[in-house]
């Protein structure tokens, strides 16, 4: 356009125009948008929460490594307190994130000495693997299809308490109970 003025009239005949956004017109920094469960009275705060159990945070600073993007925005939206709290889990195992598989899941002692079993990824590899009603299911579909509609992206967490230490993915990651969804969003640049 620039360059060329009568350009313009070519972008009069456009019907499809392609942009890249992340960095460009958006910040390039992930935020947590919303939160969403099933009517079990979990609070936001709890959601988040249990998103970072199954995150690599703690594990990526300690090793220098950059933490995901996700991560980062989970954490940051811990408070002082739960940032803490978190701290006094420990990491029994961890298989992370595979493509495939399209979640990742941990094993984690809680300082009261119980054994939890978290799963966090795509909500559809999530719902899989969870004990839901077809109702829960629904909802749960229906909050994922809003967010990805408005072009956010969501992660889902399940869990469940084992009472042995060493799992086999296949034959314990069933049954879990869904946690939540924690939607994202990378916001526009002011300018």
């Amino acid at each position: 356009i620039l360059k060329r003025l009568s350009a313009i009239e070519d972008l009069g005949g456009i019907e499809i125009l392609c942009t890249d956004k992340t960095g460009t017109l958006t910040e390039n920094k992930l935020t947590i948008h919303e939160t969403f469960t099933t009517g079990r009275a979990v609070q936001k705060d709890d959601i988040i929460f249990s998103a970072n159990q199954g995150g690599g945070y703690l594990t990526a600073t300690n090793e220098g490594k950059t933490p995901d993007p996700f991560d980062t925005a989970l954490w940051e939206g811990l408070s002082s307190e739960r940032q803490d709290r978190l701290k006094t889990y420990s990491t029994i195992s961890h298989i992370p994130f595979d493509p495939v598989r399209k979640k990742n899941s941990v094993l984690l002692q809680t300082p009261e000495g119980q054994t939890i079993l978290l799963v966090r990824g795509a909500p559809e590899a999530i719902l899989d693997v969870c004990a839901c009603s077809p109702a829960d299911q629904e909802a749960i579909l229906a909050f994922i299809a809003t967010e990805g509609t408005a072009g956010r992206r969501t992660l889902a967490v399940a869990s469940k308490s084992i009472s042995k230490a060493d799992y086999d993915s296949t034959e314990d990651e069933t049954g879990l109970s869904f946690i939540g969804c924690v939607s994202f969003i990378d916001p526009i640049k002011a300018s």
